[in-house]
């Protein structure tokens, strides 16, 4: 069976916490809930959670906000955002940053769910690459690969 894992949800209304709290534990996993992008970071900071659900439009710092303030503190969270103010423009802003999902408020359950299980196989896989290369690097595999082009050069 596959390990429970760390979902944290930032969001300034209080029925929108709770809703996100009672389906990720329904689907087996922890939760943890902030009001505020500030709080938010304070606990993604010492849970380091595998995925982040956040509302875009907060007081304070906003979700996109928060996401880049954990990627400037080495945190790669698959990110998950909501919106009640949906806009093209917003939505490829968030693609752009590298937001997983966009969904505009009000969500069906069994979307939410879906996308949810689907940020988490993300999460995994990415993880998994990760863990990979740094395997690669440690036990020198790379070392025999021939090429002068840029991506081999990153390699």
């Amino acid at each position: 069976m596959e390990r429970a894992r760390k979902i944290l949800v930032v969001d300034d209304e209080e029925p929108i916490r709770k809703g996100l709290s009672r389906i990720v534990t329904g689907l087996g996993h922890e939760v943890e809930v902030a009001p505020d992008a500030a709080e938010g970071l304070e606990k993604a900071m010492v849970s380091n959670p595998d995925l982040l659900i956040t509302d875009l439009h907060m007081p304070g710092r906003n979700g996109l906000q928060l996401m880049q303030d954990l990627r400037e503190r080495g945190m790669e969270t698959t990110t998950i955002v909501l919106t009640a103010h949906g806009s093209i423009d917003s939505a490829v802003e968030a693609t752009r940053r590298g937001v997983y999902d966009y969904l505009v408020k009000p969500i069906e359950p069994e979307r939410i769910q879906t996308v949810i299980l689907k940020a988490l196989e993300h999460a995994a896989m990415r993880e998994e690459v990760l863990h990979l290369r740094r395997e690669l690097v440690r036990t020198g595999q790379f070392q025999r690969l021939v090429g002068r082009s840029p991506v081999m050069r990153e390699l």
